[in-house]
């Protein structure tokens, strides 16, 4: 890659490096603002299905004209024949009919069932229709299910309590995969481009500052004793104990440790993701985790900024 040159109060000049860092870092946050927002739609799809089901029952049926069925239910009869199946339909004017198939042992319980078909004639108007089917001789209750005759596919979509299909004519649970294998795509697109852009740092010697807190009060007499010691940025900071206090409060930044190591009191320099100068640091000490600097005099810092050690940096340029 293209050496980085540095100007201590601007932008440093376009190159390809410089445009290849900016190119990475906006399709990475790109595709993982787009991951998370394909995701939460996701999420918003699968709530959907689920009070979809909640609020309907598996005795209803939704219907067009020539439409068909299958239902089944409980055979208390121990010798039951299909003459004994009995059917009421109300209204009795509905274009609705029943079809026996058979009589058969439930899969799990080994109980008697028996299975059959309900289906719709013309459908002139939408309609609410019963049908109850039961057993000659059998006490226990029939078997009710709730029929809604639609006149058309859209008046039956526009009822369903599915926002999504209602809306979409997708399936909630099926907008729900779709939706997720789209998010995990975007996911690991910006996985794959953030890999990329941690491989271009190194490269161009910077660190990426994924943390910060300002100390103050109590925490910063603690932390760094009493004592005034301003550092203004027009004026080099070469010589400052690591320890030297600001005016009453201190900007930490941490980012991952430098190979080879930053020494203690070593200065390095602070960018934006631009290259724009925003300050200068000092490295207070480096862990196997993180480097942990102190902002010298004022400038705004961020989590993303970039952290460059000074003897890499450019002489010509550091004015």
């Amino acid at each position: 890659m293209a050496k980085v040159r540095y100007h201590p109060e601007g932008v440093r000049p376009n190159n390809t490096a410089d445009a290849e860092l900016h190119n990475l870092r906006r399709i990475a946050r790109n595709s993982g603002l787009w991951s998370a927002f394909v995701l939460v739609l996701a999420i918003l799809a699968l709530l959907d299905g689920l009070q979809a089901v909640v609020r309907g029952s598996a005795y209803q049926l939704d219907m067009l004209a020539a439409q068909r069925e299958s239902v089944s239910g409980p055979c208390p009869a121990v010798s039951p024949k299909p003459a004994d199946v009995l059917v009421q339909i109300e209204p009795e004017t509905a274009p609705l009919s029943f079809h026996f198939d058979a009589f058969f042992s439930s899969y799990w319980t080994g109980t008697g069932m028996w299975r059959g078909r309900i289906e719709a004639g013309t459908v002139e108007q939408n309609q609410r229709c019963l049908v109850r089917i039961g057993l000659r001789g059998i006490p226990a209750k029939p078997v009710e299910f709730e029929v809604r005759l639609w006149e058309s596919a859209t008046a039956r979509r526009s009822a369903d309590p599915s926002v999504v299909y209602s809306l979409l004519g997708v399936r909630p649970f099926s907008a729900a995969l779709g939706l997720a294998m789209v998010g995990l795509g975007f996911g690991l697109w910006s996985f794959s481009q953030n890999r990329r852009l941690q491989r271009c740092l190194r490269e161009l010697g910077y660190h990426e500052i994924f943390r910060i807190k300002l100390v103050r009060g109590k925490e910063f007499r603690q932390m760094f004793g009493r004592g005034v010691n301003h550092t203004p940025q027009n004026r080099s900071p070469e010589g400052l104990s690591p320890s030297s206090p600001l005016e009453g409060s201190a900007l930490l930044m941490w980012c991952l440790p430098f190979d080879p190591p930053a020494r203690m009191g070593e200065i390095c320099r602070i960018t934006d993701d631009s290259g724009r100068y925003l300050g200068e640091a000092v490295a207070r000490q480096q862990g196997k985790a993180a480097l942990e600097l102190r902002l010298l005099g004022e400038g705004k810092v961020i989590p993303g900024c970039l952290v460059q050690r000074m003897g890499k940096a450019d002489s010509s340029q550091l004015g």
